[in-house]
């Protein structure tokens, strides 16, 4: 039991005789620097007596001549002291730094291979993720969606929102192909299970409660055609772009904005609703630019009820056609610096502004069609507030006065005729 102990004492050993020899060095040299500087005040005070130098022995000085030259060496001594240790304090922090220095390259070497490591395996994560969504199974499809929204996850941890970026373009680029179908030419019905976990993907990682937030992405769904499946998105809130420019939502298709907010560029344009499909927004909030341009109702359902137009928002819904089906517009707030219907053409159907309200900016109905025929327009409790202008044709004015209670223009509207 001895021996390990007198082992592990060797090293303190080594240490201190080292040490001791250090001292013993530094006392020596003092005393020999001391000399020389006594000798050399000696010969100084004693005047040209250099011989002093060659033989210590000859110095006389009295009392007071021996106090001064003692005090003077002792000064020059502690000086010479001081610098040497200031001289090596100095090497010991220049040393120090630079320990700092290379301990710093190497952990920034070692992060940036670290990172790079990582980076790598996202990379191959990604494309074996993107492997399975061309896969023929639907299941293993469905875990190829499960995989990239991991990745996407992983990525914005790491620092990178083009990486995430790439995974949120796959997953729409998915969104934007045509359906699988089954032999007789039906939509085939796993391929909508598929298509659906991409919306419930992005839908998860869009709500204020996500760990990841994908808001700040971008969502490319231009052309895309949804004609079955049920695609919710609640409480999600987009301050990238969403655009789903000539898209086309028809037959048992859904798609359900739900108390979300979009800040970015907002784009439906040329947007279709065909036979039977569905599009609804219900307490949106729409803050930044984009519209409805060209909006096309044939034989399905739009709404965007109980929302709102932000100032700075768009509410551009130029050259809309409902040429049969549905567009509700039930209470919503309209605050943006345009409400453009301009040339509105109602061929069938039904469009209800119902309890709607136009607060700010302009109300710009020109050359709107029969918006006061009772068989295909309801403005029911429809208010604009004194501040609005409401821009509008004379053929259109003409038609308000046989159904004021249907299409309830308030007198103390400006009107401004082209």
């Amino acid at each position: 039991m001895s021996k390990p102990n007198s082992g592990a004492q060797e090293p303190d050993g080594r240490v201190g005789w080292r040490l001791g020899w250090l001292l013993a060095l530094i006392a020596i040299l003092t005393l020999v620097v001391g000399a020389i500087f006594f000798l050399l005040f000696a010969a100084l005070v004693s005047g040209p007596k250099w011989e002093i130098l060659r033989d210590p022995r000859l110095v006389q000085l009295s009392s007071a001549e021996l106090y001064d030259v003692t005090r003077s060496t002792l000064a020059a001594t502690g000086l010479v002291g001081a610098g040497v240790a200031g001289g090596l304090a100095f090497r010991r922090q220049r040393t120090k730094e630079l320990e700092h220095v290379l301990a710093v390259a190497q952990h920034r070497l070692g992060s940036d291979e670290n990172e790079r490591s990582k980076a790598s395996a996202l990379r191959q994560r990604f494309a074996d993720a993107v492997d399975h969504l061309g896969r023929p199974e639907a299941a293993v499809r469905i875990a190829g969606v499960y995989a990239l929204g991991q990745t996407a996850d992983d990525w914005l941890v790491a620092g990178s929102q083009p990486g995430a970026q790439s995974c949120v373009d796959v997953l729409c680029a998915y969104l934007r192909m045509p359906e699988h179908s089954l032999s007789d030419g039906s939509v085939d019905p796993a391929d909508v299970e598929v298509r659906e976990a991409v919306a419930l993907t992005l839908a998860r990682r869009l709500s204020a409660k996500a760990k990841h937030s994908w808001s700040p992405l971008h969502y490319d769904l231009n052309g895309a055609v949804f004609t079955s499946g049920r695609f919710l998105f609640e409480e999600s809130k987009f301050t990238g772009s969403f655009t789903m420019t000539g898209a086309r939502v028809q037959g048992s298709a859904q798609l359900i904005f739900r108390k979300c907010r979009f800040e970015g560029g907002t784009h439906f344009g040329e947007l279709t609703v065909g036979k039977s499909g569905f599009v609804w927004f219900e307490n949106v909030e729409f803050v930044g630019r984009g519209g409805f341009r060209q909006l096309r109702v044939d034989g399905g359902s739009f709404g965007i009820v109980n929302s709102h137009f932000a100032p700075g928002s768009a509410a551009r819904f130029t050259r809309m056609r409902l040429k049969s089906g549905v567009a509700r517009f039930t209470g919503t707030r309209f605050e943006s610096r345009v409400t453009d219907f301009t040339h509105l053409q109602l061929d069938g159907g039904w469009l209800t502004f119902r309890e709607a309200t136009v607060l700010a900016g302009t109300l710009n109905l020109d050359d709107a069609e029969r918006l006061a025929d009772r068989e295909v327009a309801n403005f029911e409790r429809f208010h604009c507030t004194p501040q609005v202008t409401v821009r509008g044709n004379q053929t259109l004015l003409k038609e308000r006065a046989p159904v004021p209670n249907r299409l309830s223009f308030e007198p103390r509207w400006i009107w401004r005729p082209m």
